[in-house]
């Protein structure tokens, strides 16, 4: 019997609150691939929802908590009503919840990897700076 794994809305709303949009992005994309949901124009959208969301939240002076906030409670929603509930998960044989230890390797990778695109597009921009000057 196959059985696939997916992120469950609690899940993805507490990796959104920790580590941002894209971990949301990501776990929500997985889920719709799992369950065969899945067409590009929506991953393509939930990525670049999730990097218009990080470039506002750079602009943003204050009120960044409830930017977060709304677009996780979005992510869990979008998980628990057009995916599939936890409910709905426990009563099913052909999907099983990742664990927590994936769910938190995900999340971290992504912190990393969305840090060190920071980290080279100053250093980049520092960089350039010092030769126009």
């Amino acid at each position: 019997m196959n059985v696939n794994k997916i992120y469950t809305p609690n899940q993805i709303l507490i990796s959104s609150i920790f580590f941002g949009p894209f971990v949301s992005a990501y776990c929500l994309d997985k889920n719709f691939k799992a369950l065969n949901k899945v067409n590009k124009s929506v991953s393509i959208a939930l990525y670049l929802l999730g990097l218009l969301i990080t470039i506002t939240l750079y602009f943003v002076p204050s009120g960044k908590f409830f930017i977060y906030l709304a677009y996780s409670l979005i992510a869990h929603y979008v998980a628990d009503r057009k995916q599939i509930s936890q409910k709905e998960m426990k009563k099913s044989d052909d999907y099983r919840a990742h664990s927590i230890f994936n769910l938190l390797t995900v999340s971290i990778l992504a912190l990393v990897t969305f840090l060190a695109v920071v980290f080279v597009t100053v250093f980049s921009m520092t960089i350039i700076e010092s030769f126009l000057s």
